[in-house]
Parts: structure tokens; C-alpha cells; sequence
């Protein structure tokens, strides 16, 4: 379903999207290109440190007995994911950017840009 929406909203160009039903065995049949697709990943080590960093990254929404075990459970639940959305995309040919942090939000958006240029579509 998700597919058939940005199918909708394509003019040809490129398109951004994200979420979790976004995952490279879903979007890649469809591709006429694999450089119509790219998938960006934290690290680990960036996710560490957006919960040593970022205050609201690193609250429990909910109380708990070990605030130190719900973080340590936060992190593999993510790690988990991200590892498999990375060994998909290299499965299907498709482009990984892992997101570590050396880059800021400007420089980032320029490797996506450049990723899309010329856009073969």
C-alpha cells in the first residue's frame, strides 16, 4: 500500500520517504534502477551516543526497574532492524549511507543529492 501511494505522488523525480514498511525487499522490485533507491542507517555507535547526547533520547517513556536494562533492550531492538535493513539493501544491489554523525544534516543531504545525480529517471 505504501508503494502505491508514493507510485501516486511520483512526477518522475526524485521522491524521499521513509518508514519501516520502506524496506528493501519491498522496494526493490519495482525499481526500474537501483539508483532509485538509497537507505540510510545509524550505526550503532551513533545510536550510543544520541542516548548519551540527547536528553529525550535517553528517557524511558515508562517507569521501570532497570532504566539501565530498558536502554541496553532499546538499542539491540534498533540494532536488530538496522542490521537487517543494511544486509537486504546489499542483497538487492541497493545503496547503504550509514549515518555515524561526521557529517552534518547539510553534508548528508548533499551524499543523498549526489546519490540521485543525474537522475536516470
Amino acid at each position: 500500500m505504501v508503494l502505491d501511494d508514493l507510485r501516486a505522488l511520483s512526477s518522475g523525480r526524485p521522491l524521499v520517504a521513509e518508514g519501516w514498511g520502506l524496506r528493501p525487499e519491498v522496494v526493490a522490485p519495482p525499481l526500474a534502477d537501483p539508483r532509485q533507491a538509497v537507505f540510510l542507517v545509524p550505526t550503532e555507535a551513533f545510536r550510543r551516543r544520541r542516548l548519551r547526547d540527547l536528553p529525550r533520547a535517553a528517557q524511558v517513556s515508562a517507569e521501570v526497574s532497570d532504566p539501565d536494562r530498558a536502554q541496553a533492550n532499546r538499542l539491540e531492538r534498533d540494532r536488530l532492524p538496522a542490521a537487517d535493513v543494511v544486509d537486504r539493501a546489499r542483497e538487492h544491489g541497493l545503496r547503504v549511507i550509514e549515518v555515524d554523525g561526521r557529517l552534518s544534516v547539510g553534508g548528508l543531504t548533499t551524499v543523498v543529492a549526489d546519490h540521485f545525480s543525474p537522475w536516470p529517471g
